[in-house]
């Protein structure tokens, strides 16, 4: 096993030399600044590909995050803004206190190793429940829609996206069907239900799934059956990360291409995406560049906007706005949340919430225990092969790899995932 993940560091490293080239070509200049950054970049991978003996590990999880900041100088796009110096100071407080957190964890490691790990099981009734629950709730959605909504987009080419219809609080139940093609996985690997009624519930999630029109839902459902299916058949996520990885970004893009071509079919996917994203009609690039730089760098550049615009710290509020929200305590307490500072709709990234309640204080503190809880459920997820452990690290990873884009954190559906993981799941009677 430590020859596979040396092997596959090994490749990993040749590719990178291989990036970096291509960096260099993409960058506009080559002066110190170009040089520094590259180091540091380099610096950062070796500590991610060398600090764990899994490739995919809290360091890396950050790493779109890193590399999102990193890529932010090539200035592709004529929207990204020049970053205050607030801004940086934040963003290079967030990783090394993320980097303090996860060193912090790996030095008491030995702790989890040692822990007692309690055996559990599913309650297939509950789960039964909701997975129809589920469905019932997105016939309903699909009926006030006026049909699948994939489908719709596909042939009749309108934006669907933008008027499909969600039940309030429901539409969560419908969300969940990202979580259920992995947990009924492992239903079937320990004979609990039969490989019939496993493909059966596999066709209604990703029949769902294609229909809610959400990459990043896709993606989360992705991640969390490719750790389960892992974990079920014990074998080495090194040999598959990067296939994974490209074939997750293949699936971004397709979803992204079918939602363009139903907004306008008159121009190719680079052309409406360059002028889409304020990218020159010259710049040499291609759509991989400028899909990078649209829904990542360019994220760095409302964090810019959002911090500029932060003049009284919300103390919280942000940060529980979910619950806040959900719950009416806005209205009951007068709470305003102001558009312009609206981390989770504007894109602000994952430092966002946490600088406009506290400033650099708040992303320093949630650097440090992002970083420290993220360690924590990991090596519980390595050293333990407890489902819920399975699940909360899947949840976990989904949160890294988006936090480029908002804090999925601090999200409603995040937390209803969280507790599903325990409401779910429950103590085995079997004897360890």
């Amino acid at each position: 096993m430590q020859l596979l993940a040396s092997k596959s560091k090994l490749k990993i490293i040749f590719s990178l030399i291989f990036i970096g080239c291509y960096f260099y070509g993409l960058s506009l200049t080559h002066d110190l600044f170009f040089l520094t950054s590259s180091f540091l970049l380099l610096f950062y991978i070796v500590l991610m590909l060398f600090s764990c003996r899994q490739i995919v590990n809290p360091l890396s999880l950050l790493f779109p995050f890193v590399l999102s900041f990193y890529y932010y100088q090539f200035k592709i796009s004529s929207k990204q803004e020049i970053l205050s110096f607030m801004t940086i100071s934040a963003i290079f407080l967030f990783i090394i206190c993320y980097m303090i957190g996860f060193y912090v964890c790996m030095i008491n490691s030995s702790k989890v190793k040692n822990n007692k790990h309690i055996n559990v099981e599913i309650k297939k009734s509950a789960l039964d429940f909701m997975l129809f629950l589920s469905l019932g709730v997105f016939l309903f959605e699909c009926y006030f829609t006026g049909g699948f909504p994939f489908f719709i987009a596909l042939f009749d080419k309108v934006n669907i996206y933008a008027d499909m219809y969600y039940v309030p609080i429901l539409h969560y139940l419908v969300m969940l069907v990202a979580v259920y093609p992995a947990v009924y996985y492992s239903l079937f690997k320990k004979n609990r239900i039969t490989k019939i009624y496993f493909i059966f519930v596999s066709f209604i999630s990703i029949f769902i799934l294609l229909n809610i029109m959400s990459r990043q839902i896709v993606i989360m459902s992705l991640v969390f059956f490719i750790y389960m299916y892992i974990k079920e058949n014990k074998l080495n996520l090194n040999k598959y990360v990067v296939r994974f990885s490209i074939g997750a970004a293949i699936i971004f893009m397709v979803l992204g291409f079918i939602r363009i071509q139903s907004i306008n079919d008159n121009v190719s996917q680079l052309e409406y995406l360059k002028v889409y994203s304020g990218v020159p009609l010259d710049r040499d690039v291609n759509t991989f560049d400028i899909t990078f730089n649209l829904y990542a760098s360019q994220n760095i550049s409302t964090l810019n906007n959002i911090i500029s615009s932060t003049n009284d710290f919300g103390f919280g509020s942000y940060l529980l706005k979910p619950i806040i929200k959900t719950f009416k305590f806005d209205e009951l307490f007068n709470i305003e949340y102001p558009e312009n500072l609206d981390g989770f709709s504007r894109l602000g990234t994952i430092i966002a919430d946490p600088y406009v309640d506290f400033g650099l204080v708040g992303t320093a503190l949630f650097g440090f225990l992002y970083g420290l809880i993220n360690t924590f459920i990991y090596l519980y997820y390595i050293y333990s092969d407890n489902i819920r452990y399975i699940l909360l690290w899947s949840l976990t990873s989904f949160i890294m790899v988006m936090s480029v884009f908002t804090n999925f954190y601090n999200t409603l559906f995040s937390w209803i995932v969280f507790l599903l993981s325990f409401l779910l799941i429950s103590r085995s009677k079997a004897k360890l």
